[in-house]
């Protein structure tokens, strides 16, 4: 398998193994069974069976697994056996969820763009109390978050969460991040039945614990259900939250290897 250089991937290099963990996880394996995909060559591949759970030793195997869903696989033989760059993936997705201008923007932009519209249909699908209690303790260690909540006064829950969303992935920096990462935990949590292992954050762990049963488990698993339909569209998805999550924590922290 041949691997596409991709500037938008190539940040990957930096990621831990417990980062890489995820994204690996999606590719190789089904959540409705934990059987491995039957579409999937990286359980099958050299650099697995050499290096294993040591995912950073072979990033771009990984990435090129990612590349593959991205196209067609009849297409992709054609192409000698090579997928698509992630831009393409990204516009996809994008397309898929009817967003506007994707060629237009950048693609971090488009990854936070992305982020939002299927953070705003799982809180469509949310009672107006539980918005406010995930809104709150998502600012709970957030003094950004809390300005923004607190702009708005005395205005009804149902009335801003979809302003405040926005808002959050508006901002940039650890807002932004913080949002991100608990989204993707909350679908990793839902699909795989346990978080990101990178993730050790208390409060977030909070959010998850408090937010996986009851009306927001309904929620979170309707969305699933309604909008992650089709096999690529279930891994390209997730793998896009995850991918943004990262790319956001490195931006923020360059150094960190």
């Amino acid at each position: 398998m041949n691997y596409i250089y991709d500037e938008d991937l190539e940040f990957l290099k930096k990621c831990t193994n417990e980062e890489l963990e995820g994204l690996f996880q999606i590719l190789a394996f089904d959540p409705k069974n934990g059987k491995k995909r039957l579409t999937t060559s990286l359980l099958k591949s050299e650099e697995y069976k050499k290096y294993g759970n040591d995912y950073n030793k072979y990033w771009e195997r990984i990435a090129t697994e990612l590349q593959l869903y991205g196209g067609n696989t009849i297409v992709n033989i054609f192409r000698g056996n090579k997928g698509v760059p992630y831009r393409q993936i990204l516009e996809h997705v994008a397309r898929k969820l009817k967003l506007p201008l994707i060629g237009f923007i950048p693609t971090p932009e488009l990854e936070n763009a992305i982020c939002e519209k299927l953070m705003l249909d799982l809180f469509s699908k949310m009672s107006e109390k539980d918005a406010e209690k995930f809104l709150e303790e998502l600012a709970m260690e957030d003094e950004n978050l809390k300005e923004i909540i607190n702009s708005y006064n005395e205005i009804p829950w149902g009335k801003i969460s979809v302003t405040v969303i926005r808002q959050v992935f508006k901002a940039g920096g650890m807002v932004t991040y913080r949002a991100t990462l608990i989204f993707a935990n909350l679908i990793w949590k839902q699909l795989f039945g346990r978080g990101l292992t990178f993730v050790a954050n208390n409060t977030i762990a909070k959010i998850l614990g408090g937010f996986l049963s009851g009306p927001v488990a309904i929620a979170l698993n309707a969305w699933i259900i309604a909008d992650l339909t089709g096999p690529a569209l279930r891994v390209l998805i997730p793998s896009v939250v995850l991918i943004s999550a990262l790319r956001l924590k490195y931006e923020m922290y360059p150094g960190e290897e």
